[in-house]
């Protein structure tokens, strides 16, 4: 038997992720305990990995713009299936006009009005359907961009928190300022004891001398 954390006779890695996600355990170390390629291949075979319910899982509003892009579909067909009765309307209603079948032509011509109807409802159906999925992925787009603003100003500010603020910089160059003069005082406390190291035209005279 083989204890927590030990690994399969293979010796090697689940293909992804954790031994515990692997096998679809809740708890648990992460390494490999015994049974967790039986409990893979069971979770495989009934379906019911977690790994799988979390690919299942569809963002609401992107269900909701191919459920509308769905229903706008059906109205296309529907409107092409009543055009060509429209078309067969008219077709009908020229040959029982040639036949003197007025009443019969009366009634094809009334049909056709009602298709001609019908083809305009689709027609104001589609084009608010299409307006509503545009307004929609207005939305989304608007919503992401709003996001990445968010997490951009939530960045920056944890820059400039770790940076200190306004008053650290400050401090620091004033501290920067005390170190150059504090480093100048030095220079000039050498160059009173001997030749200072920047002074080339002393340094010039002595090999003159030399």
């Amino acid at each position: 038997r083989r204890g927590a954390g030990a690994m399969p006779a293979a010796g090697a890695a689940p293909p992804t992720g954790t031994w515990r996600d692997y096998a679809g355990r809740d708890a648990g170390p992460e390494g490999y305990v015994f049974g967790d390629l039986m409990r893979h291949l069971w979770h495989l075979i009934t379906g019911s990995t977690r790994q799988r319910e979390r690919e299942a899982v569809i963002d609401e509003d992107d269900h909701a713009i191919l459920d509308l892009k769905a229903q706008r579909d059906q109205l296309v067909g529907h409107r092409r299936r009543v055009e060509k009765l429209l078309a067969r309307d008219e077709e009908a209603a020229r040959a029982l006009v040639k036949q003197g079948a007025k009443d019969r032509a009366m009634l094809a011509l009334r049909k056709k009005k009602q298709h001609q109807q019908l083809v305009a409802d689709c027609e104001v159906h589609i084009a608010k359907v299409d307006e509503l999925i545009t307004n929609i992925e207005l939305t989304k787009l608007q919503k992401e961009t709003v996001d990445a603003l968010t997490a951009g100003v939530a960045t920056i500010k944890k820059i400039q928190r770790e940076i200190g603020g306004v008053d650290q910089v400050e401090r620091l160059m004033d501290e920067h300022a005390d170190a150059v003069a504090v480093q100048q005082e030095i220079n000039d406390a050498l160059a009173g004891a001997g030749v200072a190291a920047d002074d080339t035209e002393a340094l010039a005279e002595f090999e003159s001398l030399q």
